[in-house]
């Protein structure tokens, strides 16, 4: 089979019948374009070699710099397209004599600040009465509040929205769907607003850009970008930074892991354990509530009549 041929057909297959999102389709599509252009010489599946496998891993990291995650993404997309050759065609695969072994870090996940938080939903230099401003700081406060991908917010119908802004109908990753519950009444206001702004039909897109047109997710990291610009936060915030937080948040307030691991989507709740770690700066304030060495001297000092303790 031709390579482009099968990259094709496995795309189409993503499509029809395993009914993966667009967006997903078009990550695998990117994946596969960029293998190809790299794999010029074969024209046939075939001919794609472990040797021509290696030899590519080897261009993405070492000569293009990219890194360990995204070399993991374009192999899983590889993977994907051979491991179906095999059984639509029988084509063997290279992968059943070579899988790579990349050893992704583990990153805590890059967050905001309460205080730089606050700056974005709240600060006075954006003009209330432009309703791209207003747009844009309700998909902020959204994604922030409900730590939804950029995908799934640019994914929203009005069908998928209650009247009253309160639940959300989330198609997610992996064709998993969800329904998400929004607390703030503030946010089920700006919802509503939304609702009234976009067309009458069923499938009417919830946030729609000046063209009319649904907004992207490029279309939503922009508008973020120039938004921050205008505040006083020093950051690079971007929606998946706001997804972070919220979860963040959340678990910092006490939420169960297993509500956290519902609100965001999460197959394995081993996905969402990364953010049970604590912040830096929440540890640090509850070291100073709880100072233990220091209550211990003042208690010894109150024993002793009032003295000053051994760290005085």
């Amino acid at each position: 089979m031709l390579l482009t041929r099968a990259v094709s057909n496995f795309l189409a297959y993503c499509a029809l019948e395993r009914r993966l999102s667009p967006l997903t389709v078009n990550a695998y599509a990117s994946d596969l374009r960029d293998f190809s252009n790299y794999a010029a010489q074969c024209d046939l599946l075939s001919d794609v070699s472990c040797e021509t496998l290696r030899s590519y891993l080897d261009h993405l990291l070492n000569h293009r710099g990219l890194s360990t995650a995204t070399a993991k993404r374009r192999f899983a997309s590889l993977q994907g397209l051979f491991g179906w050759a095999a059984e639509a065609d029988g084509c063997e695969s290279p992968f059943q004599t070579w899988r790579p072994k990349m050893k992704r870090p583990r990153r805590l996940p890059r967050t905001l600040a309460r205080d730089d938080l606050q700056e974005l939903i709240v600060h006075p230099g954006a003009a209330k009465d432009i309703p791209s401003h207003a747009l844009t700081r309700t998909l902020i406060i959204l994604l922030a509040a409900t730590g939804l991908r950029v995908s799934e917010v640019c994914a929203l119908s009005r069908d998928d929205v209650a009247p009253d802004g309160s639940a959300l109908h989330v198609h997610g990753k992996g064709s998993r769907d969800r329904v998400v519950y929004v607390a703030d009444v503030g946010l089920q206001r700006r919802i509503v607003s939304l609702l009234r702004a976009c067309g009458a039909e069923a499938r009417a897109p919830l946030a729609v850009g000046a063209t009319g047109r649904r907004l992207s997710p490029a279309a939503v990291r922009g508008r973020i970008h120039r938004w921050v610009a205008r505040t006083r936060c020093t950051r690079r915030v971007t929606p998946h930074m706001l997804r972070h937080t919220a979860a963040t948040l959340l678990i910092e307030e006490g939420v169960d892991i297993r509500y956290v691991q519902r609100l965001l989507g999460h197959a394995s709740i081993a996905t969402t354990e990364i953010y049970t770690h604590i912040s830096d700066e929440t540890l640090r304030s509850t070291l100073v509530r709880a100072n233990v060495i220091g209550r211990i001297f003042a208690r010894s000092a109150a024993n002793a009549g009032g003295g000053p303790g051994l760290c005085a």
